[in-house]
Order: C-alpha cells, then sequence, then structure tokens
C-alpha cells in the first residue's frame, strides 16, 4: 500500500500554506514531516486523511484518489490528529471499537480489536476517558490510529509534549508499526527523524526543502564538515579564495577585528582535503592563516539549513 501525492497546493483566504507538494511512500517505510511551527505540516497530513480538502493537485492512497473517493481511500488509513482530541465521556474501549467499525469491521471482530489494542498499550478499555491520565490519553489516540487494523497510518507530532518514558514507548511502537505498514509523521526534531523514519519531507514554508533517504541523508551529514578560521584578510579577499577553492561550499563571516583580523567558517567536502589547498591558497595570495579547527556538521545545522534558516551548500 502507496500514499503518494502530486503537486498539493492549499491556501487560506488567498494565503498559499502547502506549494507544490510530491512524494510517494510505501508499505514497510516511515516517512518523517519534517519542519518548524507553521511550515504547513499539520495541514498537509489533515489533506493526506481527508481532513480538509487540498485546493489543487492530487493524492492517491493505496491506488484510489482521495478526492474522487474519500471513503474508500480513507479505510485504508489510520489517523492520529495533532494533540489529543478524543470523545471524553466514553470508555477507552467503546472508543476504540467505535473507530475499528468506522473502518470497516464488523461489530464483534471491532470489539476484539479494540481489546487487543488496549492490552498492547496498558489501557485500561472499561474507564471511561475523562478520568484517564494524560500519558494513557496520548496512548489512546495512538491506539485509535491502528483501530481496524488499517495499512497505513498518519502520525501528527505524535512525541509532541509527551514525557521521555511516553516518548521512548511511542518512538518504539513507531518502529514496529513501520515493519509492517506505511507510516507518515509529523516532528520538529531531526533526531526524532533519524531515529524513527526511513524517509525526510522536509517543508519549508510550505515548499518541499528536501525529500530523500535517511541513509541518504545521513551520507550527506557524513558527506560534509565546517572548519573555523581566523586569518589576516579583507571580506573580499576571503570571498575570492570561496570562490577559487571548490571544496568550500559555504562561508560565514563571524567576526572582523583591527588589522583585517577575521574569524570565519566554510563548510567543505570531507571527502577531500580541503585544508591543504586552504594552506597553500593562504601562503600563494599572502593571507596570513593564524588558526584552523575543524567543527564538523551537528543535527542542528541540517535542521536549520532543511527548514530553511540557514542558506548553504549541500542540503537544498
Amino acid at each position: 500500500m502507496t500514499v503518494s501525492a502530486h503537486n498539493v497546493v492549499k491556501t487560506f483566504g488567498g494565503r498559499s500554506v502547502l506549494t507544490d507538494v510530491s512524494f510517494c511512500v510505501g508499505e514497510r517505510e516511515v516517512m518523517a514531516v519534517l519542519g518548524q511551527a507553521d511550515s504547513g505540516k499539520t495541514t498537509l497530513l489533515k489533506i493526506l486523511s481527508g481532513c480538509i480538502r487540498m485546493s489543487s493537485g492530487s493524492v492517491s492512497i493505496g491506488g484510489i484518489d482521495l478526492h474522487r473517493h474519500p471513503r474508500a481511500a480513507k479505510r485504508f488509513i489510520g489517523y492520529m490528529p495533532e494533540g489529543t482530541p478524543v470523545y471524553p465521556a466514553v470508555t477507552a474501549r467503546e472508543y476504540l471499537s467505535m473507530l475499528a467499525e468506522l473502518r470497516g469491521m464488523n461489530t464483534k471482530n471491532a470489539a476484539k480489536n479494540a481489546d487487543a489494542l488496549a492490552d498492547r498499550f496498558s489501557l485500561d478499555g472499561s474507564a471511561v476517558i475523562i478520568t484517564l491520565p494524560p500519558r494513557s490519553i496520548r496512548l489512546l489516540t495512538l491506539a485509535g490510529a491502528l483501530a481496524g487494523d488499517p495499512q497505513g497510518v498518519i502520525l501528527d507530532s505524535p512525541t509532541q509534549g509527551a514525557d521521555p518514558d511516553t516518548t521512548r514507548l511511542i518512538r518504539s511502537c513507531i518502529a514496529d508499526i513501520g515493519r509492517q505498514k506505511c507510516v507518515i509523521m509529523t516532528t520538529t526534531s531531526l533526531h526524532e527523524a533519524l531515529s524513527s523514519a526511513t524517509h525526510v519531507l522536509a517543508l519549508s514554508d510550505g515548499r518541499v526543502s528536501l525529500c530523500t533517504s535517511v541513509e541518504s541523508l545521513r551520507s550527506s551529514m557524513a558527506g560534509s564538515f565546517r572548519i573555523r578560521l581566523r586569518v589576516v584578510a579583507t571580506v573580499d579577499m576571503l570571498f575570492r579564495m570561496k570562490d577559487d577553492i571548490d571544496e568550500i561550499m559555504d562561508m560565514n563571516i563571524l567576526h572582523t577585528g583591527d588589522g583585517n583580523i577575521t574569524d570565519i567558517e566554510v563548510e567543505t567536502v570531507r571527502q577531500t582535503d580541503v585544508q591543504q589547498h586552504i594552506w597553500r591558497y593562504s601562503a600563494d595570495h599572502d593571507i596570513p592563516l593564524l588558526e584552523m579547527k575543524n567543527l564538523g556538521i551537528t543535527e542542528d545545522d541540517l535542521y536549520l539549513r532543511l527548514s530553511g534558516h540557514i542558506k548553504g551548500g549541500g542540503f537544498q
């Protein structure tokens, strides 16, 4: 079972929230939709779950067009909305059984499915939801996404605001679900995306800034690193150095002091011995090199770049 989107656009009151979003995620794959607040993550998941309509584009779930056949398409997927929206006056078992029936199970099988999910998440099925602690309610909403045994699961910020123990349990559950089903989840944490997903879709201002496998993303992180330099040179001289040394992908001027003593960071290709190129260039162009230090590429650096807050080479 696959979920695919093609050139999805969503506008609200003339304001573009999603622009030409396209991707495809298949069975036994977990795609993390990564981005900061207001990047369009929740809007995208509401479209995929059939809660709101897109302005243009198309979505296919299990080969069924979501716009033309919404009821048939939505039976393939379970949905965990952002937050914990549940019916407070029913029991946990009644809530799960209702969702299972909505996804096509008969009453008897829905009841069995509800009991199995309550056991899986250590929930008291007979407890009225309003009496449950916050941890149990969050786990109940996750269980609700699995009610009826859908082939795909859509999870909006499943660990947001959860305590560390609950977060670990939910991430473990996502990994388990991903071994059997198609999973799409949102997160603001690159660490969570790298540890829980097989693929990453990064959104920045409603546009796709990256869509790739986690394996490829890790290779990108390993393939680049940063060097901090202290040199005696003008800014113009340094940017000429950037242009002349092909291995330098990006340069950031940190501080310029008296006597043109300047601190900079450069992002480079790891596979090459760029330090030798910098030493040789500095000597050939009479640029005193006072300090050189390797820094590496951190997850924070990569996250800011993917979310559009830093412009630089390698990850755009």
